[in-house]
């Protein structure tokens, strides 16, 4: 119908409802109008009408528009049964085909329908579009039953270089458009930093592609600074594509950016992944989405992630989603009936909260969840509800079904659980079913037993759910990498699972108990999986090596508390120990009797027997104490006796230094021991005054000797007049005899030293019976203060029987023999 070639400033314009009908060159272009503009030239189209035209390419419009020339449809358009020729291998766009160099510019504005358009490739519209050029869609369009034989049923853009774009905006319909081969509604491909903007609403409905990918959307893009902004809504519905991308298939590569706001997919489906939407971003791309996406009655009905598929791969791959996920009813054959997300090389995903109801799969019937832990890769996802998903056993797959109703969380490498990269604290999860196991979540990785002990009770893996309320095989894992558990079968993965709580709790009380004794059958060893009272460790040493690994992946990882058992058959000390937070790899060491805290506690005490071998054996010698604290540590005893092998000991039981180390006994007893110090006065507990703590609670200190430079029971030493507190409650302190010091001092139970901000309270009925002070003052308590500073000693509740402060037989000063009890 129309040839134009339009130069510099020239001017085309068509209006009053032109009709183009029956219009055709079967072998050339443009079947109704062919245009070339170029230097600022125009052309304009308005309310026209295109019906059964056809040719090669550009069965309505063929257009080249080049130097900021300018092509305009405006007002109400229509292409109606337009085609690239059938005939005709590779033909393009049944309805408009521009190419837009050197600034070109296409704008269709108004409305603009295309109904029954085909083609080989882009039923309606193919643009190809560089060099700084803009191809712009403000309008309402609706695409109607579009097909292509090859590819994208209703539009095909290509968008090269930097500064060229395609835009879309206004209200957008593609209703039943198809591609034979792959894209029912639109493909986008960019690279070079070109952009698409997308601010149009755009409905997808019955849009597919039976052969391969993208029902309704497919967007490629790569090569930085590429990008992609679509800040308007989405919604797919009842789209399908034969592969991947029931509604949408995002590729980003090399830096390429794309932006999403919100999406719906509603009924779409695929056969291997993504029924709702695909997204594969490697080598440096970068997907965001920031607005809620529904995914609803979504399937895959051969593959994984009915509703959502990610693979993010790539050092630098990056996807966030900041916006509500939510999964409704959606059903993948094999992986992830809600969702699929796999980080590989580096990648990275977050998504900061999602919902999965009702989804059902093989393996996560709500979420599946690969991570490469051979790398940094990372998944993380902050706050994330499953309810009433399913995993179910699928006879048709060889490899292993029926596995975590909401989450199946599984990867290759050792996960390093330092790094606290995975973190479940804000699951929640309520009524989901597994045909094997893990009803709401099963765990495959090689240390899954080491991340469920970081942190108290399994903070970091067990959600909402309640230990000794929650059924136990709502959270269950095994210690495999995934490519080992896709080799076994139901038997040997059944052998080897267990519940995340058996981890969390395994050993009982996370207790590591030692025993370097013989007691009945039990025989104490230092080796991998010692901890549980049946097998304990030989060593305090390995016990605390064994808690840094077990809980924290290596042997130097820092845990915050450890708990160490004395097994009922006791444990001989027979070389001094020292704790501090460099060799401990902890702030706090926790001393206890054998599964104490648990409903299985041993009654009584257990027994640390301090061996030294003999009056004259040096195993003290360069030492402080038999147990030593320093450097911060905290120190913690509980329901523990002590008692020696006879031999005079030199050195103290427990001796505390450094600023903020402290030292708590609770229920512990010190029995028939006799202490000698060669140099100085010690106490069986000696504490070095530095900001230090100490809490004594239901105690027994009976039957101790203390001879050559004297001592007491409790020694609080404070040369340095530093600030400490001290709470002695419900101790008792029964027949202790010491010998008093050169200065007269003495105090056979309590020595303290009071200066600034220091406090000591006796309270709780504290009895101290039959102390005795050999040639000093204070038979029971000797306190010194200085009365110039703030400070606190208070004696609430305690009694003294039969204490005594013998004088020197022999010389009178310094004075002593005064204050029988204090």
């Amino acid at each position: 119908a129309i040839y134009a070639i339009i130069g510099e400033n020239g001017e085309l314009t068509i209006t009053d409802q032109c009709v183009f009908d029956k219009c055709s060159v079967k072998n050339g272009f443009g079947g109704a109008i062919f245009s070339r503009i170029i230097n600022s030239g125009g052309a304009a189209f308005i309310n026209s009408q295109f019906v059964d035209c056809e040719a090669f390419n550009g069965g309505c419009i063929y257009t080249e528009i080049n130097s900021n020339g300018i092509f305009t449809i405006d007002g109400v358009t229509s292409f109606t049964r337009c085609i690239g020729t059938v005939e005709q291998e590779h033909c393009f766009a049944g309805g408009i085909y521009a190419i837009l160099n050197s600034g070109g510019i296409m704008n269709i504005f108004g409305q603009c329908t295309f109904t029954q358009c085909s083609a080989s490739v882009s039923g309606a519209i193919y643009a190809r579009i560089s060099d700084s050029s803009l191809f712009l869609i403000d309008c309402v369009s609706t695409f109607t039953e579009c097909n292509a034989s090859s590819s994208a049923g209703g539009i095909y853009a290509l968008v090269y270089d930097a500064n060229s774009k395609f835009i879309l905006r206004g209200l957008s319909i593609f209703d039943n458009c198809t591609a034979d081969f792959r894209i029912g509604g639109i493909f986008a491909s960019i690279n070079n930093g070109a952009q698409i903007e997308i601010s149009a609403n755009i409905l997808f409905k019955n849009c597919s592609s039976p052969t391969l990918t993208a029902g309704g959307l497919q967007i490629d893009i790569s090569q930085t600074t590429s990008n992609i902004l679509l800040t308007g809504e989405l919604t797919f519905e009842n789209c399908s594509s034969q592969v991947y991308g029931g509604g949408f298939h995002f590729s980003a590569t090399t830096s390429g950016y794309i932006e999403l706001n919100k999406i719906i997919c509603k009924n779409c489906s695929c056969s291997q992944g993504g029924g709702g939407l695909y997204a594969q971003v490697q080598s440096g791309g970068e997907l965001v989405i920031t607005g809620s996406c529904l995914f609803k009655n979504c399937s895959s009905s051969e593959g994984n992630g009915a509703g959502l598929n990610i693979l993010c791969t790539g050092t630098e791959s990056t996807v966030r989603i900041s916006g509500l996920l939510t999964f409704d009813q959606c059903t993948a054959f094999d992986q992830g009936g809600g969702a699929y997300l796999s980080s590989v090389d580096n990648g990275l995903i977050e998504i900061d909260k999602a919902i999965f109801k009702e989804c059902n799969s093989s393996l996560g019937g709500g979420l599946y969840m690969d991570i490469d832990f051979t790398t940094e890769s990372y998944i993380k996802i902050i706050d994330f509800t499953f309810q009433d998903c399913k995993a179910i056993i699928n006879e048709l797959i060889i490899t292993p079904t029926g596995y975590g109703g909401g989450l199946f969380l599984t990867g290759n490498g050792d996960y390093v659980v330092a790094s606290e990269k995975l973190n479940l604290k804000e699951m929640k999860i309520s009524g989901n079913t597994a045909d094997k196991a893990g009803q709401s979540i099963y765990i495959v990785i090689t240390k899954v037993k080491e991340w469920c002990k970081q942190g108290i009770s399994g903070e970091f893996v067990k959600g909402n759910y309640s230990d000794g309320t929650s059924n136990q095989n709502e959270l269950e894992g095994i210690p495999l990498s995934g490519d080992s558990f896709i080799g076994k079968t139901s038997q040997q993965i059944q052998q080897q699972q267990n519940t995340l709580e058996y981890f969390w709790t395994y050993p009982l009380g996370q207790i590591w108990h030692i025993l370097n004794k013989d007691f009945e059958l039990i025989i104490g060893s230092d080796q991998t999986g010692c901890a549980e009272f049946d097998n304990p460790c030989y060593s305090i040493a390995y016990a605390i090596q064994q808690i840094s690994i077990e809980k924290g992946g290596s042997i130097t990882s820092i845990i915050p508390e450890k708990r160490i058992g004395i097994h009922q058959g006791g444990y001989d000390l027979t070389s001094p120990y020292q704790f501090n937070k460099s060799n401990s790899n902890t702030d706090c060491v926790k001393i206890m009797k054998q599964l104490y805290g648990t409903n299985q506690a041993m009654i009584g005490l257990a027994e640390i027997n301090i061996i030294k071998g003999g009056d004259e054996s040096t195993v003290e010698n360069g030492h402080k104490g038999w147990i030593s604290a320093s450097g911060g540590i905290e120190l913690k005893f509980y329901f523990i006796k002590f008692i020696t092998d006879k031999s005079k000991l030199n050195i103290p039981i427990i001796y505390i230094q450094d600023e903020n180390t402290n030292l708590e006994l609770d229920s512990v007893t010190f029995s028939d021991i006799n202490l000698s110090p060669t140099d100085e006065p010690k106490g069986i507990i000696h504490i070095d005054v530095d900001y230090n703590e100490l809490v004594v609670s239901d105690c027994i200190f009976e039957d101790i000797t203390i001879e050559g430079e004297g001592g007491s029971a409790i020694r609080i030493e404070n040369d340095q007049e530093n600030a400490f507190t001290a709470t002695i409650e419900g101790t008792q302190f029964n027949n202790i005899n010491s010998t008093g010091e050169e200065s007269a001092q003495g105090g056979s139970a309590i020595y303290a030293e009071i200066r600034e901000d220091c406090s000591l309270i006796i309270d709780d009925n504290c009895e101290f019976n039959d102390c005795v002070i050999e040639s000093g003052n204070g038979g029971a308590l000797y306190v010194d203060i200085d009365y110039s500073k703030s400070f606190q000693f208070k004696i609430k509740d305690a009694t003294f029987r039969n204490s005594q402060a013998k004088k020197h037989n022999s010389r009178d000063i310094p004075p002593t023999g005064y204050g029988g009890g204090i």
